[in-house]
Formats: C-alpha cells, sequence, structure tokens
C-alpha cells in the first residue's frame, strides 16, 4: 500500500486486510483518499466518500464506533481502520462483514496517511491477492489422565495463532502441557475424575473454522454428561503494559515487572462456589485479576460451553493482543507460572465437590462476539 501527494510517496507498511477480507482486482486499484475521524455520522456530515480509501480511527479501551460498516455502506471502496496504540504494530482484525475490504493499520502509519490527506490531494495505491486452498483438514490433539471415577475434567487451549502469537495462545498451551505434567505425577487413586486434554484446531478462522470445537458442541451428550469442570485455557500470561503514561519520554508502551490482570468468568451466578474458588485460587498464588467476574459469558472458546456446562474461562484481551509484537518476550514466565498453579489449585478444590454441586440445567444466554 501506498500513498502519494504533494510530490512524495510513502509506503504503509503496517496494513493488514482483516480476515476474510475480499480481495481487489489485479494490479490494486488508485483511489482518492479521504479522512473520517472516528467514523461517527458526525465525521462523516458533509463528506462525499463513494469510491474512495477511508481512513477512519479507533482506540482501546472505547465504544466500538461502527465506522468500518458505516464506510463501507457510505461507498467507501477500501477502508482503513488505525489504532491510537503507540507505535506501528500491525493487528489482524476479525471479519468485517463489508463487501469493501478493510484493512487496520499502525498509529505511525496512520499519522503519516491524515497529515498528507490535510496537505492537499492524495492518492491511494493499494493491492490484495488473496489465495484460498480447499479441502485441508484439521484435527484436536487429545489426551485422557484416568482418574479413580468416570466423573471428567477437561482442559482444553487452541492451538492456532495470529503472527506468533506468544500469548495467544502459546501461553495457553504452555499453561496446558504444565497442568498435564503435574497432574500425571498424580496417583491416579488421588485424582477423583478422569482429566481430558484437548488441543482444539481453527479459532480464528471466522464462521468457517472452529470445527472441532463446533465437533464437541455437537457431540455433548456423549462426551459431558458426568463434567464437573470445563477449564479453557487462553492467553493467561501477559507482561503489564501502560500506553503514554504521564511524565514518560517519548510515544511508546512502557512496561512493567508484573502480569496484566486476568478477565475471568466461573461458571456464572448461578455457581457461587466455583467463582469463589477462582477467587481465591488467583489470589493464593498471586495472579492479579479483575476484581469482579466478567458480567458476560466469556468470549474464546469458553463461550461456546458455558451454557451447559461448569465453564471456567480467565484471558487477557490488551494491548498485544492479535498483533505482531505478541512475542514470546511479552510472555513473563512469573504470570504463566501463576496462572498455571491457579488452575492447578481450581482442579483440586472442584475435585472436593459433588458433581451435583457443579451441575445445571442448560442456559439460553447467547455467546457474545469475541
Amino acid at each position: 500500500m501506498a500513498l502519494t501527494g504533494g510530490g512524495r510517496t510513502i509506503h504503509l507498511d503496517s496494513a493488514q486486510p482483516d480476515y476474510d477480507a475480499n480481495p481487489l482486482p489485479a494490479g490494486g486499484v488508485d483511489l482518492d483518499a479521504a479522512y473520517a475521524g472516528l467514523g461517527t455520522e458526525a465525521d462523516f456530515a458533509g463528506k462525499d466518500v463513494k469510491g474512495k480509501a477511508v481512513f477512519v480511527y479507533s482506540q482501546l479501551g472505547t465504544p466500538e464506533m461502527g465506522a468500518v460498516k458505516r464506510a463501507a455502506a457510505k461507498g467507501a471502496a477500501v477502508v482503513f481502520e488505525v489504532s491510537m496504540l503507540p507505535g506501528n504494530m500491525r493487528y489482524q482484525a476479525y471479519p468485517s462483514a463489508t463487501d469493501a475490504p478493510a484493512f487496520t493499520m499502525g498509529n505511525d502509519d496512520g499519522a503519516a496517511a491524515r497529515d498528507m490527506i490535510a496537505a492537499g490531494p492524495v492518492k491511494v495505491h493499494v493491492t490484495l491477492d488473496i489465495p484460498k486452498v480447499p479441502n485441508l483438514k484439521t484435527a484436536l490433539v487429545w489426551g485422557t489422565l484416568p482418574g479413580a471415577t468416570d466423573e471428567t475434567i477437561y482442559v482444553v487451549a487452541h492451538k492456532d495463532s495470529w503472527f506468533e502469537g506468544g500469548s495467544d495462545n502459546s501461553s495457553g498451551v504452555a499453561a496446558v502441557l504444565g497442568l498435564a505434567e503435574y497432574f500425571a505425577h498424580v496417583p491416579k487413586a488421588q485424582r477423583k475424575r478422569t482429566i481430558i486434554f484437548i488441543g482444539l484446531d481453527g479459532h480464528h478462522n471466522g464462521a468457517t473454522g472452529g470445527v472441532g470445537r463446533r465437533w464437541l458442541v455437537a457431540n455433548k451428550a456423549t462426551l459431558f454428561p458426568k463434567t464437573a469442570l470445563f477449564l479453557n485455557v487462553e492467553h493467561p500470561a501477559t507482561i503489564t503494559t501502560q500506553t503514554r503514561p504521564r511524565y514518560y519520554p517519548g510515544d511508546e508502551i512502557a512496561w512493567a515487572n508484573t502480569q496484566m490482570p486476568l478477565e475471568w468468568y466461573a461458571g456464572g451466578p448461578s455457581r457461587p462456589q466455583l467463582q469463589q474458588i477462582v477467587w481465591k485460587a488467583s489470589k493464593e498464588f498471586g495472579q492479579p485479576a479483575e476484581f469482579d467476574p466478567s458480567p458476560a459469558p466469556p468470549a474464546g472458546d469458553g463461550g461456546a460451553y458455558f451454557h451447559f456446562l461448569p465453564t471456567v474461562s480467565a484471558s487477557e484481551y490488551h494491548t498485544y493482543f492479535h498483533t505482531e509484537w505478541e512475542t514470546p518476550e511479552m510472555v513473563p514466565w512469573t504470570g504463566l507460572e501463576a496462572a498455571t498453579r491457579a488452575y492447578a489449585k481450581v482442579i483440586d478444590e472442584v475435585n472436593k465437590l459433588p458433581l451435583s454441586a457443579l451441575q445445571r440445567p442448560e442456559e439460553t444466554v447467547p455467546q457474545r462476539s469475541q
């Protein structure tokens, strides 16, 4: 992607197509550029964006403005959504559900584009070629650790990632491997329930993905009749970060010497014992957690099972989520250890409860989006 205006050309290398975006014609397109701020109706007032490349901004932590869909509905040929996070990281977004291809873009590139548009007319050249490979196959990785009874506990982590996936979900896979190793050293007679470890297949790839997850749900009557706990392990350890802290030199993301607090869900209000178990385990092993459990069903894979299983999911979704800066270096070993030990404590405490204290009739609450 390149912008040309005022006698110069700049290349915007952080542009990343939203997942499942539609391709552009061979050789790309050349379009007039338009800037639309946060992409609200007020930002579009008096602007004709039909057939143009439209730039809008988004900020982590603010409400979703619907800017990309609004721009496409007003006739934009291509939409660029600029992240206000410091730096110039590439971010992989979920499908935009627009006919017009949508891209995300780093803050540095977005600021350069905005300034060039402000200085005068700008042409945007952008290409997007998308090969698709049909008829591929996928599989679950499945391991069973027999217990003293046929009652079960499931421990799952999805194996796919975007970019390096240091936290999402390499840290989750590492935690599951640690739990499997730990409980394998516990004598079978002392393991009240059989523990089933599953490495889930495609998780990020839109409506056509999650084949294994859908298979588990379709076979719930066979798989989960005596399940006491479904523990979903997704990105449990990420370094604590601040964006533009006061008096900090430069314009960057600052790291701290601890891990981010986790957003957590533990069976919902109908399972207060499970919520107390998760809260106490986090405190005991120094795992920061948000003060209150999530008011909504869990995002990610936990959202597929919470309505018919006692589900625990604790995850981090902040600065580096789905970006190329999500490297192994931003997964603190202290956080990975704390989260994994807390998970083990949850399993131990759940094993003290009878199945009747954990199972409930199936709920009809809809899953929230990821």
